[in-house]
């Protein structure tokens, strides 16, 4: 499989104890048992729980920052830079289960669960009207889809990977948030095992309901397809991950770059191989917390390619120039 294919950057592991984060509200504005009384209203708590991924200046977002680039500062290509330690303590490996950024990651991707499961609670009883039965599905089908993306990317934070490990052992994995909980509530960790079926039963629910069309800023079909391809992979089910990956290299509306749309693509929105990605506006966005200011050389330069890599992507350059 190609890896260009996948939405999610493998990330760092990091091993802590569960906390209260999984009783929050959908939204302080919308409260689900009395806010969510339309199909509209439905969209509008849903569009919350994908703006928090953004990040703005209360938060530091995950999808926008902190997240997707943990994987390369603890890989070959990039390096910490900056003194600010903002994300670059990633990098030079002093981040523990007592650190701020173990416990900012471990309480937004929560936070996020804790809105879907409120949400969830209450989307029986929502009233549809003629014409909006394609629209809720799908937004169901999001929620579900994204609870699996989370928990997902939870345990890729705070387990080890299925195949490096024993699925089976007691408190190996995560906990669980499939409901809304008491605010006292302290979940207990379940086995990688457990934590893996929950995922994949859950996209197993969202890809019926889910759109086949593209979605800009939204999760659709090909996304949890690529979700369960990449889950699927990491237990080693090959056949299964290749079987999904398959599906969405043949049949989906996606392609994967050419060599010369790596000149144009990265400042662009819903390029051709972009299943998934978070949208950010001037006025909603990770600000100083965000991939740019932390890679940018006036902003927290907290981190950056290695020499190494940047001669290897000018050698690149090089040789397609000569093609």
């Amino acid at each position: 499989m190609n890896k260009s294919f996948f939405l999610i950057i493998l990330s760092f592991l990091f091993i802590t104890s569960c906390s209260d984060f999984l009783n929050e509200s959908p939204s302080s504005s919308l409260p689900t048992d009395e806010g969510i009384s339309s199909v509209k209203d439905l969209h509008n708590a849903l569009n919350g729980v994908y703006y928090f991924q953004s990040g703005d200046w209360e938060v530091r977002g995950t999808y926008s920052s902190d997240f997707t680039i943990a994987a390369d500062l603890r890989g070959g290509d990039f390096e910490p830079k900056g003194t600010y330690n903002q994300i670059a303590p990633i990098g030079r490996y002093t981040v523990d289960a007592a650190h701020i950024i173990t416990e900012d990651l471990y309480r937004m991707f929560y936070y996020s669960i804790g809105k879907i499961n409120s949400i969830l609670s209450t989307i029986e009883s929502v009233p549809i009207e003629p014409g909006e039965e394609t629209e809720y599905r799908n937004l169901q089908g999001e929620l579900y889809a994204l609870r699996a993306l989370f928990h997902f990317d939870l345990a890729r934070l705070y387990a080890r990977l299925p195949s490096t490990t024993d699925v089976n052992a007691a408190k190996s994995g995560i906990v669980i948030s499939d409901k809304v909980f008491p605010a006292d509530y302290k979940g207990p960790r379940s086995t990688i095992a457990e934590t893996y079926q929950f995922i994949l039963n859950d996209i197993n629910t969202a890809l019926p309901l889910l759109t086949k069309d593209k979605s800009l800023g939204r999760i659709n079909y090909w996304a949890a397809k690529g979700i369960q391809a990449r889950a699927y992979l990491y237990l080693e089910n090959n056949a299964e991950a290749l079987q999904a990956a398959e599906e969405i290299i043949n049949d989906s509306p996606y392609q994967l770059y050419t060599i010369a749309d790596y000149t144009t693509v990265w400042d662009q929105e819903g390029t051709s191989e972009s299943l998934f990605e978070i949208l950010n506006t001037v006025n909603y966005n990770a600000q100083r917390n965000s991939l740019g200011y932390y890679t940018h050389a006036e902003g927290y330069h907290e981190c950056g390619l290695t020499s190494a890599f940047l001669s290897d992507l000018k050698t690149g350059l090089m040789m397609y120039a000569a093609a």
